[in-house]
């Protein structure tokens, strides 16, 4: 489940639920150009 006005998601599993806080803005349905920094994959891997 997503609830958008507190910006947390959560997460059913066997041992309970979870709750994830985010302070991501909301969005539309559609992303033109998504940017993600910092990257944490090394380039030469």
């Amino acid at each position: 489940m997503i609830d958008k006005e507190a910006g947390k998601v959560y997460f059913a599993t066997d041992k309970g639920i979870v709750a994830y806080n985010s302070n991501v803005a909301p969005f539309g349905d559609v992303l033109e150009a998504v940017y993600a920094y910092p990257n944490p994959a090394l380039k030469n891997h």
